[in-house]
């Protein structure tokens, strides 16, 4: 759902009001990451939520993921949440991998990087 935001809110607003909760209902990252792609909380109160640093590392690499998304690209912004990721020290298992690999391919290629569509070819991101 990176190329059409607001399906993907219209899909998040929907599953937050789900009267069947699942068990992501209950973790309180992922309850906070939904709020936010829903349009329920904005970037500042998601951070605001975030009550250790490995959850704050978390949302800072989401958040980076979530500016590098087609619809809205920013790239300046997607960068600072990258390298605030990388400069908390707070790794998560491939994550790091992912974050200073998006960092390295931004720094080399203003057009990197590119998206698969859902056949899987790549496809041109203009900024």
């Amino acid at each position: 759902m990176l190329g059409d935001y607001e399906a993907a809110r219209d899909v998040y607003s929907k599953w937050l009001e789900s009267e069947t909760p699942d068990w992501r209902h209950e973790v309180p990252l992922f309850r906070s990451l939904v709020q936010y792609l829903s349009g329920e909380e904005d970037e500042a109160a998601l951070l605001r939520r975030c009550d250790s640093l490995k959850r704050l590392s978390m949302v800072h690499y989401c958040l980076g993921l979530r500016w590098l998304a087609p619809d809205i690209r920013d790239r300046d912004r997607a960068k600072e949440h990258f390298e605030k990721y990388v400069d908390l020290g707070v790794f998560s298992f491939w994550v790091i991998y992912r974050a200073t690999g998006f960092l390295g391919q931004m720094e080399q290629d203003p057009s990197r990087p590119q998206y698969a569509d859902s056949d899987g070819e790549q496809t041109e991101v203009e900024d």
